[in-house]
């Protein structure tokens, strides 16, 4: 799957990066913007846009009072079987332009499908996964991973690191 991501939001101010990360998240910050998101993080957070508007929610559920998925990942083939219908998920772009799996960062041209869910006034957002490729499972060691909006082409060079952090000399787009 993709259990961190990477990605840069314009304008974010401090003191709401404070009300979002945690004190290790917000010094792992990139000099260069770059923000870090892991699922298993205290307060794990997907930016997404829907209808050209990017917002911060939170990734997925692990409240077991909450009645929601525990889970922070949709398989296509469950969206597409309808049993996601009950939440009304409405599509989203999670604009990543980092992911890591298992000690691995790739590059990802053009982002990743997902979905925003809103239950009780609560918007959580979820990344869509499918089958990996051959190429994805032999990086990853994983049997799923994202939808890339454009396309399995978008997984692109990879960096070991063991690390949830990037090289700080590691460049993403």
């Amino acid at each position: 799957m993709c259990g961190g991501v990477g990605f840069r939001m314009k304008n974010l101010r401090d003191s709401r990066l404070k009300l979002l990360f945690d004190s290790e998240q917000l010094e792992g910050t990139k000099p260069d913007g770059l923000l870090v998101s892991a699922f298993w993080s205290p307060h794990p957070i997907l930016p997404v846009i829907t209808k050209d508007t990017t917002h911060l929610y939170d990734w997925g559920n692990r409240d077991k009072h909450l009645r929601l998925p525990l889970t922070g990942w949709t398989k296509i083939e469950s969206l597409s079987d309808g049993r996601w219908n009950w939440l009304k998920p409405m599509p989203a772009i999670i604009p990543a332009l980092a992911g890591y799996e298992n000690g691995v960062w790739f590059k990802i041209d053009g982002g990743i499908r997902g979905i925003v869910v809103t239950l009780n006034g609560q918007h959580r957002a979820y990344m869509l996964t499918k089958a990996a490729t051959d190429a994805y499972t032999k990086t990853t060691d994983h049997d799923r991973m994202p939808v890339f909006v454009k396309g399995d082409e978008a997984f692109s060079e990879t960096i070991k690191t063991g690390k949830l952090l990037p090289p700080p000399d590691y460049k993403f787009s």
